[in-house]
């Protein structure tokens, strides 16, 4: 689940995460927790996956993203406790100790978000069940008071509705959202196009 791939120069780089009930005929109710890795040149043919974090319990790693920067991959997670986390690698086998980052008068429980490095700044989208938020932050650790997404969802008054991981473009003058969200155990998309 959770999937984020970036473009490194002539590859494409793929993250996810993999989750069990049982490790070692030990059951675990929060399941444990798996991110894996896989490149490829052409977006079809991939190389096995690779394990690079192995199941920390106290981190429970959610809806990852990766950025890029000077060969260090900058790595974002959400864990189990709504908490962003932050952690780095050269190499995707040793990782700098996770830190929380900060989002600026926010109390919330974060569930999946999507961090971008766009014009020199962090975007970060993220939600909690039922609402989209934005924030940004010129060190990817600090950010500022996140702001509501208004969307028009319709459906949005009905009990039965929740929010999942957006994925954006960002060109020029907009952030386009491509927003998945389920109303009774039906899978919707909805688009949104704001000004930046």
């Amino acid at each position: 689940s959770d999937p984020f791939m970036l473009f490194d120069e002539d590859h494409f780089e793929l993250f996810f995460r993999g989750t069990g009930s049982y490790l070692n005929d030990t059951y675990d109710r929060n399941g444990y927790n798996y991110i894996y890795h896989q490149t490829s040149t052409d977006g079809i043919n991939w190389t096995e996956p690779k394990l690079i974090l192995n199941n920390n319990a106290p981190e429970r790693y959610m809806s990852i993203s990766v950025i890029k920067e000077d060969n260090i991959y900058k790595i974002w997670y959400v864990n189990y406790d709504g908490k962003v986390r932050y952690t780095e690698s050269p190499d995707l086998i040793n990782f700098t100790r996770p830190i929380d980052i900060s989002l600026f008068n926010f109390n919330l429980n974060v569930w999946h978000g999507e961090m971008q490095f766009v014009d020199d700044k962090y975007m970060f989208i993220f939600m909690i069940k039922y609402k989209l938020f934005y924030a940004e932050s010129l060190d990817g650790i600090n950010f500022d008071s996140p702001r509501e997404i208004n969307t028009d969802l319709k459906d949005i008054k009905c009990k039965n509705i929740h929010i999942y991981k957006t994925s954006y473009v960002v060109t020029d003058k907009y952030i386009e959202l491509y927003i998945p969200y389920r109303v009774d155990s039906v899978w919707k998309m909805y688009y949104e196009k704001m000004l930046k």
